[in-house]
């Protein structure tokens, strides 16, 4: 703390009797218009003759120190031992003195009481007190809280005294609407008109007495969600579900009766609110151009390909329990052929390769599937069709009948910069020459290579041709 300048007042009607300045800190070559200004702080002063470790301060002087962007200290200095022997001690105005000081000036605000004819005191603890290191002390505390002490403090005060809230008032309706008003607090209604609002600040729990809101408006809620949820679709003809997060909205009505209960679970696809226990109806939206993971275009279409059945179970899964099970009434004049047959083609893609060896990039649309869903469905046949019919120049060994014979067949499709390629096993079941050809039809398919890659055939011919070579046992 060498090298210190302290101004010194007479009397303390600015709140301090020392500011104290030290000099920048050196920072070698740096130009001294970019170097870090010293550190300055004010002191506040007090003495007694007697052991007493408290002292009296105005309240106008506590909101200063409080408030000020600057350090501010309060240093005691009792002479009860004799004047050659001090006993000095040393309080930050920080948390929690801080918060005393903000309260105490609420408090006589409210009581209508002057700030400079009102005081707080001040108690030291025996753990404050510095006889022989005040300065370093000081130092050491500021030295703990960094550079950005302004920031902090004014973030401090800010924040100070609003735990139970900014603000608490009253709320008269003409008539209580209570279906709408739990609408809007699930976010459903967006705004109600009220004969009345009343609202006064409060602050450490104290109530100013004039209101700062008082006469007829509306009001809006911004709903939260209670929590995240996961809602599973499931389809009563099949049995096979999807599940989607979600964010579960409850109207957060202290006692609110029986008969006005409704919940609310949105999801990126689905927006409902019901009552639990009851038929509910749901509609969807979709972007037929957002590009999405495989997977999750598959929940997607699998949702509307079971939809258009005309019923779905939908249960609410949070905090690891199963909230409610609802059946959910869906439009069923929709003709689902189309999407029945993109899940059944999403599904042979998905098979393909699990979810950890896909290509992250690896995302389509909507609209690009169903634009090349015959090809799609094509490629979904050399997959996964029960029966398969080949011409090729293969003669079958005498030794060895076709229904014991077994083929190993590479297949492979180019779609949107992607290579879906796999090798099946499929039993011969009859061999029938034709010409210079045969006619194979084989039996169905068990999988023995399978992978979703970035890019074309011929990026990766190598890899097919050695896949293709292991199949065949070379």
């Amino acid at each position: 703390m060498a090298g210190a300048v302290v101004q010194t007042v007479d009397d303390d009607q600015n709140g301090w009797d020392c500011l104290v300045e030290f000099p920048p800190i050196d920072a070698g070559d740096m130009p001294p218009d970019l170097a870090p200004p010293g550190l300055s702080l004010f002191i506040q002063v007090k003495s007694s003759k007697t052991a007493k470790r408290s002292v009296r301060i105005s309240l106008s002087n506590a909101l200063k120190y409080a408030r000020h962007a600057l350090p501010y200290f309060i240093v005691l200095v009792t002479t009860e031992r004799g004047p050659d022997t001090p006993t000095i001690y040393v309080k930050h105005v920080w948390p929690p003195l801080i918060e005393e000081m903000l309260k105490a000036v609420r408090k006589a605000h409210i009581d209508g009481r002057p700030l400079h004819k009102a005081g707080i005191t001040i108690r030291f603890e025996s753990s404050e007190r510095h006889d022989l290191d005040a300065m370093r002390h000081i130092a050491t505390v500021l030295d703990g809280l960094g550079p950005d002490y302004a920031t902090r403090k004014e973030a401090l005060v800010a924040a100070t005294g609003y735990d139970e809230g900014y603000a608490r008032g009253t709320i008269t309706f003409d008539e209580m609407d209570t279906p709408r008003f739990v609408d809007m607090m699930l976010g459903l209604e967006p705004a109600l008109d009220v004969k009345r609002i009343t609202l006064h600040a409060m602050r450490f729990g104290l109530l100013d007495p004039i209101p700062e809101l008082d006469g007829e408006g509306q009001i809006t809620i911004e709903p939260r969600p209670s929590s995240d949820c996961k809602v599973t679709f499931r389809d009563p003809v099949s049995g096979k579900e999807v599940t989607f997060d979600g964010e579960l909205f409850a109207p957060g009505i202290p006692n609110l009766p029986r008969e006005y209960w409704k919940l609310r679970v949105k999801t990126d696809l689905t927006d409902l609110a019901f009552v639990p226990g009851q038929l509910s109806s749901l509609t969807a939206t979709l972007d037929m151009d957002e590009a999405l993971p495989l997977d999750r275009l598959y929940r997607i279409v699998a949702f509307r390909s079971w939809s258009t059945g005309g019923r779905l179970e939908m249960q609410i899964w949070a905090r690891d329990r199963l909230l409610t099970t609802t059946d959910i009434a869906m439009n069923s004049d929709e003709d689902g052929s189309y999407w029945r047959r993109m899940e059944r083609v999403i599904e042979a893609l998905l098979a393909l390769s699990p979810a950890e060896k896909r290509p992250q990039s690896l995302r389509f649309s909507l609209r690009q599937l169903f634009e090349q869903l015959s090809m799609l469905e094509e490629f979904r046949e050399v997959l996964e069709g029960e029966t398969l019919s080949l011409d090729g120049d293969l003669t079958a060994p005498a030794e060895v009948p076709p229904g014991e014979m077994r083929l190993s067949l590479p297949c492979w499709l180019e779609f949107e910069g992607f290579l879906f390629f796999a090798i099946n096993s499929r039993p011969v079941r009859s061999m029938t020459p034709e010409g210079a050809k045969t006619k194979i039809i084989t039996g169905p398919p068990k999988r023995s290579i399978g992978a979703i890659l970035k890019g074309s055939q011929a990026d990766h011919q190598s890899y097919i041709d050695a896949e293709t070579r292991r199949a065949h046992g070379v």
